[in-house]
Parts: C-alpha cells; structure tokens; sequence
C-alpha cells in the first residue's frame, strides 16, 4: 500500500471550511489559527468580526489556497498511522 505524505495548514493560511449542519452543509471562510491541545479535538479560526472554536468531527473538508507544509509523521504509541 502507497503510504501518503501528512500535510499541514500554516498558521496565518486563508480557509474555508464546510461543516456539518443538519441537512445542508455551512461554509465558514477565515484564517487558520491552529488547533487545541486538548480532549476534544477543536480548530481555531478567524475573521473580520468572529473567532470560531470548530469540532474536528464536524468538518466534511478545509478548502485553502495557501501552500501546505509537509510534516514528518509522528511516531507515537497513543494513535494508530
């Protein structure tokens, strides 16, 4: 199996994001402030006038125009790769 380089948003990096909303879907577009370091996996985003704390598991996908950076994968006991 080809295995997939991980990829990351920078800081700073200008998104839309779709959630997850009843029926239809929501489009929120701000910039990427990073992610929580906690339990519940939040992603942090701006914009003009909101700041948003956004559920992971509520995010169908992140459209970006902004490069991405690609990560060396972790090697951790605590989640599968």
């Amino acid at each position: 199996m080809k295995e997939f380089p991980v990829f990351s948003l920078k800081v700073g990096s200008k998104v839309k994001i779709y959630l997850r909303s009843g029926n239809e879907s929501k489009v929120i577009e701000g910039e990427f402030k990073g992610l929580s370091d906690s339990f519940q996996p939040l992603l942090y985003l701006a914009d003009k006038d909101r700041n948003y704390l956004i559920n992971l598991i509520d995010i169908i996908y992140i459209e970006t125009t902004d490069k991405l950076e690609e990560i060396e994968k972790e090697k951790r006991a605590d989640y599968v790769s």
